[in-house]
Formats: C-alpha cells, sequence, structure tokens
C-alpha cells in the first residue's frame, strides 16, 4: 500500500506541488554512505544506498534545488537570505565508501556535501556499535531472515540502555555468537575514512564537522562524558581538517536523544547550530540546535526517493503517530 501510495504521489504532482511550497524552506538530506552491495545481514537495513541511485538523486537535485554548503545554507536560513528551494546534502559518520562511491559523483557535478564524522571511528578505527552488533548477528545457524529480525530487534533495544550497559550487552552478543569486529579496518564494508581521502575531499569543497568520539546517544551518558565527546571530537576534527563545519550532528538525532543542558554546552563551545534525524524542513524559526533533516536511507526506489524529499513520507510518519495513540 505504501508503495502504492508513493507512485500516486509522484505521477498525480502532487510532488511537484510539495516542493513548490516549500521552496522557502531549508531542505538538508542526510546520507549514511554509498555502496553497491547487499550481501546477507550487511547493509539490509540499505543504509547505503546504490551508486546508480546516488548518482540518480545528485542529478535531480541539480535540476531542482539551489544545492549549497551546508553552513552557508544555515546562515543564510537565519539571514532572511536563503534562495528558494535550497538544499544542503549532509554525511554522518565518516564511512570510507562516502570517498569511494559518493564522492566520485559530487564531484562530478559539483556539489558541496558535509561529512560529520565519528572521531574514534575515523581515526582510531574502532569499529560503530551498531557495525559490531551487525557483524556479530551475521555469525551463526539462523536464516538471514532470522537474524535480520535479531538484528532490529537487539538494535531497538540497546539505544534505550545506558551506554555502559549497551557496551556490556554488545560485548556479551558478541562472545556467544564468537565473533567480535574489534578493528574497523579489519572488514571493508565497515571501514572509516583515512586522513588522505579527507584532504582530497576537501580540495573539492567536501567540509567536515564533528559527529562525537564514539557515537554514544548523549542523553544516556553524564554531562561531563557528553562534554568530552563533544569537545574531543571537535578538537580532532580542526587538529586535521581546513574545512571545518561550525555545525553539529547528534547521533541518532531523535526526540530524547539530546537535552537542554547539551544544546547549550554546543552554544558555548561555538557550535552555530545542530543537526537531528528528525524528519522535515527548517524554516526561518526553526530552533538553531535542533535542525530537521530528511533522510536518504532505503531510497534505492525512485518513488520512495521522491516521497522522502518531497515530503510524503514524513507526513506518513507523523500520521502514524497520531494513528497509534
Amino acid at each position: 500500500m505504501k508503495r502504492l501510495i508513493y507512485r500516486l504521489w509522484r505521477l498525480g504532482g502532487f510532488a511537484a506541488l510539495a516542493r513548490f511550497l516549500a521552496q522557502r524552506r531549508l531542505k538538508i538530506v542526510l546520507y549514511h554512505g554509498v555502496c553497491p552491495s547487499v550481501e546477507g545481514l550487511f547493509n539490509y537495513r540499505r543504509k547505503f544506498i546504490a551508486p546508480q541511485s546516488f548518482e540518480r538523486q545528485i542529478t535531480y537535485f541539480t535540476r531542482h534545488y539551489t544545492i549549497l554548503p551546508l553552513d552557508e545554507a544555515v546562515m543564510r536560513l537565519y539571514a532572511g537570505k536563503l534562495p528558494p528551494r535550497a538544499l544542503a546534502i549532509t554525511f554522518d559518520d565518516g564511512y570510507r565508501n562516502n570517498y569511494e562511491y559518493a564522492f566520485p559523483i559530487l564531484k562530478k557535478y559539483g556539489v558541496p556535501a558535509t561529512v560529520f564524522l565519528a572521531t574514534d571511528f575515523v581515526f582510531d578505527n574502532t569499529p560503530l556499535w551498531v557495525d559490531r552488533l551487525e557483524h556479530a548477528t551475521a555469525h551463526g545457524s539462523e536464516s538471514v531472515y532470522e537474524k535480520k529480525g535479531m538484528d532490529n530487534r537487539m538494535r531497538s533495544e540497546m539505544k534505550t540502555l545506558s551506554e555502559a550497559e549497551k557496551i556490556r550487552r554488545l560485548e556479551a552478543i558478541e562472545r556467544k555468537r564468537g565473533a567480535a569486529l574489534t578493528d574497523a579496518r579489519a572488514d571493508v564494508r565497515y571501514a572509516p575514512l583515512e586522513p588522505h581521502m579527507l584532504e582530497e575531499m576537501q580540495k573539492a569543497g567536501i567540509a567536515f564537522g564533528a559527529h562525537t568520539k564514539s557515537h554514544p546517544i548523549l542523553s544516556r551518558i553524564s554531562l561531563d562524558d557528553a562534554r568530552t565527546e563533544i569537545t574531543e571530537s571537535i578538537d580532532v576534527v580542526k587538529n586535521i581538517c581546513t574545512l571545518v563545519s561550525r555545525v553539529f550532528a547528534y547521533p541518532n538525532g531523535q526526540p530524547g536523544d539530546w537535552t537542554n543542558d547539551i544544546e547549550d554546552m554546543l552554544i558555548k563551545h561555538d557550535f552555530d547550530s545542530a543537526l537531528t534525524t528528525v524528519e522535515g524542513t527548517n524554516g526561518a524559526s526553526a530552533p538553531r540546535m535542533r535542525l530537521k533533516r530528511i533522510s536518504m536511507d532505503d531510497t534505492d526506489d525512485w518513488d520512495s526517493f521522491v516521497a522522502a524529499e518531497s515530503g510524503l513520507r514524513g507526513i506518513l510518519q507523523e500520521l502514524k503517530k497520531v494513528w497509534s495513540y
């Protein structure tokens, strides 16, 4: 049913109308990566889209939007100087496939983007916890279907835990299944960017920003630990990168994943604004520390992509929340 609604939305001209009505609002799209393969459990959630899908989407954006560097777009939004149909492109985490598959396409079309780095992942090769979980779950005798269910269920449960309890639970799963991803470079599918890649990307206008050190949900750790996660990550980015964003990206980024104290902390440490993963667009009155984005995960299907970028998917998500009460 959802796919049919998406198709009718696009073919009926509603997507174009929605795009027109939102032309004075800033759209910030969120990617995690670009990768040609889905292998067993790897990428089953489609957080990495296919290169051909990414190029088609970038071509579409260049035709229908004014693509701006993120920091410039945010500045123009609050200065009242945002051009019509403004859009900024972001990537979270810092996967190597951003360089291998996304960067050549961005460079080909002269499109700017900002990549938010989880610095322990990128510079210390510490795997992200979601990748450790997926890697461990992939090892076992269950069917791929069963493993997907296990990973999805455990991922949801672990996001509700304190950071310390989450790591204890994760280590227990790794011991039980006899598989632990301890070095992100050990599996190229989960590997991070490398310094020489950052240097080359910056020369083509790709900026880099802070996404914490170890990618914890900030509301699940102490304020002192949150301060360390934020300040040490931006310090590392500034020390290594030359094109540095003054925007911060919250890990996970859903309501409840950060607090007012975290927002105050970001302001104190000279961040201009912060990005959530809450679906939506941004007007001039949008809170600076709560900017919304549109996730491009699972948008290889063209109707799904148009539904996401034009706002239908966000509308349906809100309606689903209302109906669930």
